[in-house]
């Protein structure tokens, strides 16, 4: 019997943080914010072109991983 995957593109739709299983592709550069946001700056900036995928990035990739890391947790 095939299995039916769930299609990943979301088209012109942000992925958010219900997406974040679908949301691949940016574990690299998920470690390197994760880096950066553990580190020393009280202040850390996440810019880019409109609709390159900021608010993507941060719901369906960081957002996850902040309320599974104890260390990063945001508080509640």
């Amino acid at each position: 019997m095939p299995q039916h995957h769930q299609n990943p593109y979301l088209g012109l739709r942000r992925y958010r943080v219900g997406d974040h299983r679908l949301f691949a592709g940016r574990d690299s550069d998920l470690a390197r914010f994760i880096t950066v946001v553990r580190g020393p700056e009280k202040l850390v900036l996440l810019h880019g072109k409109s609709g390159c995928g900021k608010s993507s990035f941060l719901e369906a990739g960081f957002f996850p991983l902040l309320n599974s890391e104890p260390q990063l947790k945001s508080p509640q």
